[in-house]
């Protein structure tokens, strides 16, 4: 009798195994935002149509639709940077603290890669550091062997 159990057990296992099973994929939401597509959105919205409110809006709805994205995340942060500049006084310490987080959160992701790089030099700038010097020169003057107009030129 114990035998024949342990044969029945062993046979439904091997039934079981033999059964293909296919792992089921997610069926993406029908109402899922695209985040390059709100991407797009919210350049143009800056960009073209200059309507910021609608463009802060199109980035926090991409970097929800894809918060593990650097590229929405440095273009974000991006925009928040600029922005702290023209916006009102009461304003600036809220969208500097975003593009922070924003640059922090690249700069630990990949602290390799490019975009990385581009993060701590916009840590850099939040923090009131410059990463370009400007020098300003004569006409007809010469720095680092290089004959250049009267203006400035930019040395690293």
């Amino acid at each position: 009798m114990r035998q024949e159990l342990v044969l029945a057990v062993a046979m439904v296992s091997m039934l079981g195994a033999s059964v293909p099973v296919r792992a089921e994929e997610p069926t993406p939401k029908p109402d899922a935002p695209d985040a390059a597509a709100l991407l797009r959105q919210a350049n143009e919205l800056w960009h073209l149509k200059k309507d910021y409110n609608g463009a802060l809006a199109a980035f926090n709805q991409a970097v929800d639709a894809a918060p593990d994205d650097d590229i929405g995340r440095l273009q974000r942060a991006g925009f928040c940077e600029v922005l702290s500049e023209i916006v009102t006084k009461d304003q600036v310490d809220r969208f500097k603290a975003l593009a922070n987080e924003d640059y922090r959160r690249i700069a630990t992701n990949a602290p390799d890669s490019m975009r990385a790089g581009v993060a701590r030099d916009g840590l850099t700038r939040l923090n009131g550091h410059l990463s370009v010097h400007t020098l300003r020169v004569q006409s007809g003057g010469l720095e680092d062997g290089n004959v250049v107009q009267s203006g400035s030129i930019s040395a690293a």
